[in-house]
């Protein structure tokens, strides 16, 4: 039986750059237009439904570029978000503590308010699942980020050779099969990669946070994609994926002189 698993990230709800369910400026209508696109592009209601990370952007003493810090409330816009999907059975994967929280892990809430109205959620720092007995999916929000633009797949493929190592290591010491990830999905860079060798595949999944907040403008450059991954997993050895890209720019900040 397939399953179809749907891997959206880094929502950062709360900044005025973000997806938000009641959009107040142009960018926020435009993510939220995207977003609902996706939900029919990929045309089925999720068996799984992976949430990567950061779908809060908490206070951002960095950036200041938010207009609703009351972190409550941005989870309850995550909330809505994810609703939206209708899925059957939701992850929450830990984010970054900057924007999730220090000493209070609010997408521990998030995944509570989910289950309490029925959709079953679980919260993880790292997720591991076998998937139809053989497919093993790991997701993991933390990944470091390329300097230059052809090394976008060097930590992640990183990651994903260590995997085999520990596994290899692991069942050395215990007697066991050799058993490593399929898949490592990897957030937080606001990038699409994918890289696959006979070690497995791992990727880097894009962001539903656009272009335009004053850390970004005045501290990063590089690229950004919006969008959604979705993956199916059948029958031993048949698994496929495909993603939906977005622009990142959703304004023009270029003036005419």
């Amino acid at each position: 039986m397939h399953k179809n698993i749907v891997v959206v990230s880094d929502l950062h709800c709360g900044s005025e750059v973000a997806l938000r369910n009641h959009p107040v400026n142009v960018t926020q209508k435009k993510l939220l237009a995207a977003w609902k696109d996706s939900i029919e592009w990929v045309g089925v209601e999720p068996d799984l439904l992976i949430v990567n990370g950061d779908a809060n952007d908490g206070q951002d003493r960095k950036g200041l570029s938010i207009k609703e810090n009351d972190v409550p409330w941005q989870i309850e816009e995550a909330e809505a978000l994810i609703k939206m999907w209708n899925p059957k059975q939701v992850v929450i994967v830990e984010g970054s503590a900057y924007h999730t929280g220090d000493t209070v892990q609010y997408e521990r809430f998030l995944a509570g308010y989910l289950s309490r109205q029925g959709i079953p959620t679980k919260f993880y720092i790292k997720f591991n699942v076998r998937i139809n007995g053989w497919f093993k999916l790991q997701a993991r929000h933390k990944i470091g980020r390329s300097v230059v633009p052809w090394g976008i797949h060097t930590a992640p493929s990183r990651s994903q050779t260590n995997q085999v190592i520990n596994a290899a290591v692991e069942a050395r010491q215990e007697g066991e099969i050799v058993d490593w990830p399929s898949l490592s999905i990897f957030s937080h860079v606001h990038y699409w990669s994918y890289s696959e060798s006979a070690q497995g595949a791992a990727m880097t999944t894009p962001c539903w946070k656009a272009l335009g907040d004053a850390y970004g403008s005045r501290e990063c450059d590089g690229h950004i994609d919006i969008g959604v991954v979705h993956i199916t997993v059948g029958n031993k050895g048949e698994w496929s994926w495909r993603k939906k890209l977005y622009p990142a720019r959703m304004e023009s900040r270029t003036v005419e002189l």
